[in-house]
């Protein structure tokens, strides 16, 4: 027996019209190697203050950092969450990959912890074949490396977190976390690498000899997070510059472009330290100074390789840092000649002759720095965290953006919402695909993106009782095709039909509209 089922589909696009990024861009048609390499770093809790304060002690003056030197495009830019609070890291990490903003402790999902937002390490992994890398100093499944890969309504789901890491099959995974109880220390770390087919790294000499594999790699390090780079015994732990200089040579021998994210993740964690901590202001600076070099290494390798776009951006500013004179700063800088803990004792020295203060052991509002290399990002002007995505989206070509927010579905009838976002307006046409546990119970012809509500009637097989329902959206857009995350709507036994279920179509659009009326917020 054939069960009828109305497949209602409303249709909701936000368009902005910008110059056109001078940047390759994301096509389908492209061989594998023309497709720009996308690296970036994120300095967990870096405001303006951190990287000046970094920039006097590592190099004499305000503005010295690689970025600031070098990076054509920077902008200053707000980070406050969807309810247009202080963000943390995890509503912040959703916004800078998602594009969409959402409410603190939430992972890549709405406020409402309804629905989930496709990532922008999922687009370029799954709709472009990227190889992709998560890097961290933190624990592996902290709040910003998890805002990539996973969709949870808590932070703290650390064990669904890692779980996640590894069904997206993440090609290079380096981080903290080697003796968290989910892990169990060295063996733990190579026990868990062998089940997924990772090649397991739990020191520095273990991710020295592995400079040449090209097996997937897990690193883990340090007992939770890694240790502040202060703290660091470089006999056992590897620092943020072994890691990504080790991550640039491991894309550099894959035969497709990659996606990798680097975190200086300590950064905002010295800012969380109580200011009875003496050493707070030491940890944070060498946190900064470290990922400012870690940026010079990606900056190197985009400058010597070409067709690599370098993105710097910070979630939010922790502490409330600032520098209030440093007219007193002499002495010498630190160099490469000079051995590690000589050069520490001169960053120390320079650091004593500084006045800074933190107001705050919190996250603040103070606007955060964006610097930009390899595109002019379609001249996108960034002021929201959220512009961190779509700016990269525009580098790449604004490929089209879909979320699916609702299903219905009363045993009868089904309507399904989605939305697509597209800065272009070039996308032309959308497909659906509805499947249950058994099969594909419902493709749609390719239909015409008209900016107007479409309305799709089919016949399928009768669904059995407890299964569930899949759908996805694919949007054309010229020579390239992404598809929306896969949306599951779980069923039970469907009610008798009532009177009341006549009015079920009528229902659901009201319900839709409301919904589309509310879009997840980019602006």
């Amino acid at each position: 027996m054939k069960t009828k089922f109305l497949l209602l589909v409303l249709l909701s696009l936000i368009f902005q019209t910008h110059g056109l990024p001078t940047h390759a861009q994301l096509d389908s048609n492209q061989s594998i190697s023309e497709r720009p390499n996308v690296i970036l770093m994120i300095g967990d809790g870096m405001g303006p203050e951190h990287l000046k304060l970094a920039n006097l002690v590592e190099y004499g003056s305000e503005n010295a950092s690689i970025m600031q030197q070098k990076f054509p495009i920077s902008y200053l830019y707000n980070t406050n969450n969807s309810n247009n609070e202080i963000t943390d890291s995890a509503a912040g990490g959703t916004a800078i990959t998602t594009g969409y903003l959402t409410a603190n402790g939430i992972v890549s999902m709405d406020k409402s912890k309804s629905f989930a937002y496709k990532t922008l390490l999922e687009y370029l992994k799954n709709d472009f074949d990227y190889a992709t890398g998560i890097v961290t100093t933190t624990e592996f499944t902290h709040a910003t490396p998890a805002v990539f890969v996973s969709h949870t309504d808590n932070r703290d789901n650390k064990e669904a977190i890692r779980d996640a890491l590894f069904d997206q099959g993440i090609d290079l995974i380096l981080g903290g976390g080697r003796g968290v109880h989910y892990v169990g220390g060295a063996e733990g770390v190579k026990s868990m690498a062998s089940q997924h087919g990772y090649l397991g790294i739990s020191n520095i000499d273990e991710l020295s000899s592995a400079t040449n594999t090209s097996s997937k790699v897990l690193g883990l390090f340090g007992d939770q997070h890694m240790p502040y780079e202060a703290l660091r015994n470089p006999s056992v732990d590897p620092s943020l510059i072994d890691l990504t200089e080790f991550s640039l040579k491991y894309f550099q021998s894959k035969e497709k472009p990659f996606f990798m994210m680097v975190e200086g993740g300590r950064i905002d964690h010295a800012g969380h330290l109580s200011p009875s901590e003496t050493n707070k202001t030491w940890y944070n600076v060498l946190e900064t100074i470290t990922f400012e070099k870690s940026v010079r290494l990606a900056t190197e390798f985009a400058e010597s390789q070409g067709n690599t776009i370098v993105v710097v951006v910070a979630d939010h500013e922790t502490g409330g840092l600032k520098i209030h004179d440093y007219s007193n700063l002499t002495g010498e800088l630190p160099s490469d000649d000079k051995s590690r803990i000589e050069n520490n004792q001169i960053r120390y020295q320079r650091l004593q002759q500084i006045d800074a203060t933190w107001s705050t052991i919190s996250h603040t509002g103070v606007p955060v720095q964006f610097f930009g290399f390899g595109s002019d990002f379609g001249n996108y002007k960034i002021e929201r965290i959220t512009d961190v995505f779509w700016a990269i989206n525009k580098a790449l070509g604004s490929f089209p953006v879909t979320y699916i927010p609702q299903i219905f579905y009363n045993g009868s009838y089904m309507s399904i919402t989605f939305v697509v976002d597209d800065l272009d307006k070039s996308a032309v046409s959308y497909q659906v695909v509805a499947k249950d546990e058994v099969q594909t119970i419902y493709t749609s012809e390719l239909i015409p993106l008209n900016f107007e509500t479409s309305t799709v009637t089919f016949e399928t097989t009768e669904i059995q009782t407890n299964n569930s329902i899949r759908v996805s959206i694919s949007v054309h857009d010229g020579n390239v095709t992404t598809t929306s995350l896969e949306t599951m709507l779980p069923l039970t036994k469907p009610q008798a039909t009532t009177a009341s279920q006549s009015n079920f179509a009528v229902f659901s659009v009201l319900a839709t509209f409301a919904i589309l009326t509310k879009k997840g917020s980019r602006r």
